[in-house]
């Protein structure tokens, strides 16, 4: 082991691996100090337990503790103040490192010292922020701390953004309602791990896939991620779901109806305003809340065209791209126009002057499906569909992302990897008819 007077490591083979219990015994600090730093030290996940290589460990320590423990540097000089490895300058911060862990506090709030340890030799005290001070704390609750993400983007991004996210963070109340009095900062690795494990055992008694599971942990690491919207500069809380690994899980074959089926859906269709809706995403590929949300000052009757508006981005910025119609689908829409002459949007709520409900939409293909006596599918199938239609028509890949509104151009070749080879050939499908 390291003696606090001595730099080199005695009696270890500089080429094992060592647990973060025997790495924390060499540095003179906890385990959950070692535990939060692992992966800038440069911790190696084997199975279930992490290792850290000796020389890994006694590189960090010559290049952040001058080749000497923290705790013996304190002891010499107790003025002496380590710098934090998780708020080193960029220039020594390793490329993919995450600031993640735990402040040694227990599940009932409450910081828990090693006996050996005075407070003020511990590795919080011993390791200040990188200004110097300590770094304020705005929520008093991981309640508070929900509801104010929830706000933050319903403001930022979308109504509907805030509604899905509020959706998928009461997982979270549900499952671990004492954390809703504790602080952020109170919650540990150990019980984000806890919470992952029981997430995943709940769901899969409802028959559902960690994909859920997963889905709630990305939300959940990035609410840890305060301030929000600023991708760089130093964060407020650790960030305890950082460091958990996503679930295995598998991926659901996408379903994509033949021609014949969405033609005998519009066709079977008796109500107006639930039938053009389904052909709008039929015939442009608009996702179910574009075509909820269009307004009919971006309908181009003169042109042909319409305008669909996506706030999928950044920042909820919106952007547009304009689609092509055809001619049958824009008589209708005149029809329609001529029949709501004062509404603003294209499918307006009755007596208000705001779009239809996303429920509003499920229930017309429900009641579309069901009328056509054929198996429920999601509205966003028809997206599927009409890629599907521009894939066979043999489309560029570079014109597919802009009719899709795909900003990176990895998206669209996701959606064609999961499009190849499933669906229906309309050649094929004309020889069996």
């Amino acid at each position: 082991m390291l003696d606090p007077g001595q730099t080199t490591f005695q009696g270890i083979n500089s080429s094992r691996f060592l647990s973060l219990q025997e790495a924390a015994e060499i540095l003179g600090m906890s385990e959950v100090f070692v535990r939060r730093h692992r992966f800038e030290i440069g911790a190696h996940k084997f199975g279930r337990v992490w290792k850290i290589h000796a020389g890994n460990l006694r590189r960090w320590i010559d290049e952040h503790f001058q080749g000497r423990p923290a705790l013996a540097l304190a002891k010499e000089d107790p003025g002496h103040k380590a710098v934090q490895p998780g708020h080193l300058p960029d220039e020594k911060r390793r490329r993919g490192s995450r600031d993640c862990g735990s402040r040694g506090i227990s599940k009932n709030g409450e910081i828990s010292l090693p006996p050996e340890e005075s407070p003020e030799l511990h590795p919080s005290n011993l390791i200040p922020s990188a200004s110097g001070q300590k770094s304020e704390r705005p929520f008093k609750s991981v309640a508070s701390f929900l509801e104010e993400r929830i706000r933050w983007i319903g403001i930022h991004r979308s109504r509907r953004h805030a509604k899905d996210t509020e959706g998928i963070l009461k997982n979270l109340t549900r499952i671990r309602p004492e954390w809703g009095i504790l602080p952020p900062e109170a919650i540990t690795i150990e019980m984000a791990e806890e919470f992952q494990e029981a997430l995943s055992e709940r769901l899969a008694s409802a028959k559902k896939t960690n994909y859920t599971a997963n889905k709630v942990v990305n939300h959940l690491m990035t609410c840890w991620n305060y301030p929000w919207g600023k991708r760089r500069g130093k964060k407020v809380y650790e960030n305890p779901f950082a460091c958990l690994d996503m679930l295995r899980y598998s991926k659901k074959v996408i379903r994509v109806p033949l021609p014949s089926q969405i033609d005998l859906i519009l066709e079977k269709m008796n109500e107006a305003e639930g039938r053009l809706y389904l052909q709008i995403m039929a015939r442009t590929g608009a996702r179910p809340g574009e075509a909820r949300e269009t307004r009919w000052e971006d309908v181009l009757f003169d042109e042909g065209s319409i305008i669909l508006w996506t706030s999928k981005k950044r920042d909820g910025i919106r952007t547009p791209r304009r689609i092509i119609l055809e001619d049958d689908l824009l008589a209708d829409l005149k029809f329609w126009r001529e029949l709501n002459d004062q509404a603003i949007y294209l499918f307006q709520q009755e007596g208000k002057v705001e779009p239809r409900t996303h429920s509003w939409a499920k229930k017309v293909q429900a009641r579309a499906c069901k009328l056509a006596k054929l198996e429920y599918f999601h509205p966003h199938v028809y997206r599927h569909y009409f890629t599907r239609k521009l894939l066979n028509d043999r489309v560029p890949l570079t014109e597919l992302q802009g009719i899709l509104g795909h900003e990176d151009f990895t998206t669209t070749a996701k959606y064609i990897g999961q499009l190849k080879g499933i669906g229906y050939v309309e050649g094929k499908e004309e020889e069996k008819e």
